[in-house]
């Protein structure tokens, strides 16, 4: 309620609204109490330990080990010897209270640190070597050399299942009953967590990950007999004096989306970075056109010309086409390649743009996100080559070694027009050198000495063929804003179900990118000789990410209607406040084999002010599902419509929830959903926009009992068809109105008035 508003009201009514807001925030604060979990952790001196969550057996743990001079040192083997402390401290996270067991043998010794965080719901679990360890590998990468905790697989009071997240690009999850039977379990260099662990009705969710060195920290079942263990990759070959590693397992109750949000904000907070930064990533928030694998010009261009001139021709189609494209993503046919075609030398060849970038930039205006991969062992900047700086060279690839390098490497691409530097083939760099899979601090090395030289630049960082692991280092690299949370999309093949790895990318605070997208079915002469079935699912599921939206057509070839539904006349992308995550069901049914949709349900939101507009999609559903207000966590009275093209029929959902129907990739459902206003309106939005409410259209709501105001931000010279619903005595009747955007690119939008103003200068 607006404060001159308050102002007004009479002193009854004043005191009532006091007392509603009392009363309110007393409920909050009981909500925020009720949802954290009681955890109690009980351990023996022989370094066994059980975990209660709300008075009931969660997990057990068993062995505790490391690996030295060759062989497993172990709890459970007579050669270690323990000393176990009890203390309290207080770190980033708050109070804690800890449990430490020194284990030692005669010339070894190795520290095991519980440390339980009650106002979080938090267990830490920290492995060191006060003395360091010789001889430690177990030959295998997928192994590990060291065990803190081992979880016994099957171990609490209640049923549960896990989804852990496994492979390039985040993954759809790989799901599994835990149960000393279960052999599949999503661990070695491809995992690294997050690893979820939850019963059926969700009232538990406890969440394991590593919590620092992120790329050496794994987990397994493989080195003790229905034991998960959690420790350094199994290829490490020797660990240094002083050197630690930390898990965390996270105990959530809201559900899963919830707990990965909650679990994600502390990790952010212990690194000190922001979850905004995608926010600030000028590629996240316009239009760009694409030129990656599955693009019609990804190392090919129109006849007879260059890529120089073939993209110049886009620029020109776009102008005519009224396109808004504002960056290009340069994939990597413009660089030079060297051994096992690995990076020989980062810069543009001459035959592909004649004229250099500096020129192509200045006739297009367009910013770039430049792809790279990994390095080849011939390449031009290393010492060994005749370059000026260090890198190891273990042929056919190579790492740098050197700050210095990367500060050259960034600040001289600034100069031609990089705006965000792509790292590509990520786990190929981390996987293709022995240098990486044997050291505890190289790979991490690599990633950061990257992300301080772009930080320094003002240069972002899209991830791009990661596995989780790399995806948890950007935790500690502000300048990683975007990450690719799905496959190459080449026309017709499934790289669209982002539901589980938005989620993952979000609660880290990074923008999940779809990759490129062809926005016509047919385009003429493409190099891979295919059709693209489903151009609309394509492109909503691009916008639903709340990432970078980029089609990659022919000239001529794009369907712009189907573009501009995601983005103003200037190319500003109209989204929603967070990706679109598979709702908790999808969990328990891909856990439990029942209880969830049978295909792909995602939700999202756009918040305004206080106000909520969820957003619903569905595709590929097997068996109808039904979408009511507890799934959308929607409160007050509230409306939705299907977004089918048609004049939209209001229901409301109170009393008829959303039903989804069987459906494929072609006939997807979107539903929307909008609050009533305190005088009866609703506010429907743009209804030829994938997001009809959206940021940044709509930047404010006010309203009183009889009126409410809707601050509005356009392009200049735009017209936005705003639909509101008038109360009627059948439901609702619709109203459209003609926004057309000042000088100013700013509206308030006034209800019952039904008229668009131009905000008057106080």
């Amino acid at each position: 309620i607006p404060l001159d508003f308050e102002r007004k009201m009479p002193m009854e009514e004043a005191k009532g609204m006091f007392s509603f807001r009392l009363f309110f925030l007393i409920c909050l604060l009981i909500a925020i109490v009720a949802t954290k979990k009681d955890i109690k952790l009980d351990v023996s001196a022989q370094g066994q330990f059980g975990i209660k969550v709300d008075g009931r057996e969660w997990i057990r743990g068993n062995t505790v080990g490391f690996r030295t001079d060759g062989q497993w040192k172990t709890n459970v083997d007579g050669q270690l010897k323990s000393t176990l402390s009890n203390y309290e401290g207080e770190d980033g996270w708050g109070k804690f209270n800890a449990t430490k067991i020194a284990w030692k043998t005669e010339n070894r010794q190795f520290d095991t640190i519980f440390r339980v965080y009650s106002a979080h719901s938090v267990v830490t679990f920290e492995q060191s070597w006060p003395r360091g360890a010789p001889d430690t590998t177990t030959h295998n990468k997928d192994s590990v050399i060291s065990a803190f905790p081992s979880f016994v697989m099957g171990s609490g009071e209640e049923e549960k299942a896990f989804m852990g997240y496994s492979g390039p690009f985040l993954g759809e999850g790989i799901y599994g009953s835990w149960s000393n039977q279960t052999k599949k379990i999503p661990g070695g260099t491809h995992g690294g967590g997050p690893f979820l662990l939850y019963n059926k009705d969700l009232s538990t969710v406890s969440i394991l990950s590593s919590a620092s060195q992120f790329m050496v920290g794994s987990f397994t079942n493989d080195v003790f007999n229905n034991e998960l263990s959690v420790g350094l990759l199994g290829s490490i070959t020797s660990v240094p004096a002083q050197f630690s590693y930390t898990s965390i397992l996270y105990f959530g109750s809201d559900g899963i989306n919830d707990a990965m949000e909650e679990w994600g904000r502390l990790m952010l907070e212990k690194y000190d970075k922001k979850k905004d930064g995608p926010h600030y990533d000028f590629t996240n928030n316009y239009l760009g056109y694409n030129t990656d694998h599955g693009a019609y010009y990804y190392y090919f261009t129109e006849p007879g010309k260059n890529y120089q001139q073939t993209l110049l021709d886009v620029k020109d189609y776009s102008v005519s086409a009224k396109i808004p494209y504002k960056w290009i993503l340069l994939d990597s046919w413009w660089y030079w390649k060297g051994v096992n075609d690995g990076v020989k030398n980062w810069t543009c060849m001459p035959d592909i743009m004649p004229d250099g970038f500096e020129y192509f930039q200045q006739k297009t205006g367009w910013k770039f996100i430049a792809h790279n991969r990994y390095w080849s062992s011939d390449n031009v900047y290393a010492k060994q080559n005749g370059g000026k700086f260090n890198f190891i060279v273990e042929p056919p690839f190579a790492i740098p070694v050197d700050y210095s390098f990367w500060e050259y490497l960034i600040s001289t691409s600034v100069e031609w027009g990089l705006t965000v530097y792509e790292q590509d083939w990520l786990y190929n760099e981390f996987m293709g050198l022995n240098a990486t899979l044997n050291s505890v601090s190289l790979a991490r090395q690599w990633l950061l000495e990257m992300g301080h030289a772009c930080q320094a630049n003002r240069v972002n960082i899209q991830y791009c063929m990661p596995y989780p692991r790399h995806a948890l280092q950007s935790i500690e690299i502000p300048a990683v804003t975007q990450i690719r949370a799905s496959d190459d999309h080449v026309p017709g093949l499934q790289t669209w179900k982002l539901g589980t790895s938005s989620l993952f990318a979000h609660s880290i605070g990074l923008a999940p990118f779809k990759d490129v997208f062809w926005s016509t079915s047919v385009q003429p002469g493409n190099p891979y000789k295919l059709t693209e079935p489903y151009p609309a699912l394509e492109a909503v599921v691009a916008t639903l990410t709340a990432g970078p939206v980029t089609p990659g057509d022919k000239v001529g070839m794009t369907t712009v209607s189907l573009v501009m539904k995601s983005c103003m006349t200037d190319g500003t992308l109209l989204k929603a406040s967070r990706p679109a995550t598979s709702i908790d069901a999808t969990f328990v049914e891909r856990g439990f084999g029942s209880g969830g949709p049978k295909g792909e349900v995602w939700t999202t939101h756009t918040k305004v002010g206080e106000k909520k507009f969820h957003h619903v999609f569905a595709a590929e559903l097997k068996d109808g599902y039904v979408i009511d207000s507890t799934h959308l966590r929607a409160h007050g009275e509230n409306v939705y419509f299907f977004a089918d093209g048609k004049i939209p029929t209001i229901f409301n959902l109170k009393s008829q929830p959303i039903k989804l129907t069987v459906n494929g990739q072609q006939d997807f459902h979107l539903v929307h959903t909008s609050p009533i206003f305190h005088n009866g309106w609703v506010l429907l939005g743009e209804l030829e926009k994938w997001i009809p409410v959206s940021v940044p259209r709509f930047q404010q709501i006010s309203e009183d009992d009889e009126n409410v105001s809707v601050n509005l931000l356009g392009a200049v010279g735009e017209t936005a068809v705003i639909t509101v619903g008038i109360p009627s005595a059948n439901g609702f009747r619709l109203a459209e109105i003609h926004c057309s955007f000042p000088n100013s690119g700013k509206l308030i939008l006034s209800l019952p008035a039904l008229t668009c103003e131009e905000p008057r200068l106080k």
